[in-house]
C-alpha cells in the first residue's frame, strides 16, 4: 500500500510538472508573439515614413525635370533643326 501511494504521488507530480511546463510555454509564446507584433508595427511605421519621403523626393525631382525641360527645350529644338537643316 505504501508503494502504491508513492506511485500515485509521483504520477500527480508529473501531471503538475506537465501543467506547469505547458503554462510556461504558453506564456513564453505569448511574450514572443507580442515582441513580434511590436517589431512588425515599428517596422511598418519606418517603411511608411520612408515611402512618404521617397514620394516627396520623386515629386521634387519631377518638378525640376519639367522646369529644366521647359527652359532648355527651345535650345534643343534649335540645335536639332540646325543639324537637320544643314545641307552640305
Amino acid at each position: 500500500m505504501f508503494a502504491n501511494r508513492r506511485t500515485i504521488d509521483r504520477v500527480q507530480r508529473l501531471k503538475d510538472a506537465r501543467q506547469e511546463a505547458k503554462t510556461e510555454i504558453e506564456e513564453y509564446a505569448a511574450s514572443k508573439e507580442r515582441e513580434f507584433k511590436d517589431s512588425e508595427n515599428k517596422a511598418s511605421g519606418i517603411y511608411s515614413q520612408t515611402e512618404e519621403e521617397t514620394k516627396k523626393q520623386v515629386e521634387k525631382d519631377f518638378i525640376f525635370i519639367k522646369e529644366n525641360a521647359k527652359e532648355k527645350s527651345d535650345k534643343a529644338i534649335d540645335a536639332i533643326l540646325a543639324v537637320a537643316c544643314d545641307v552640305k
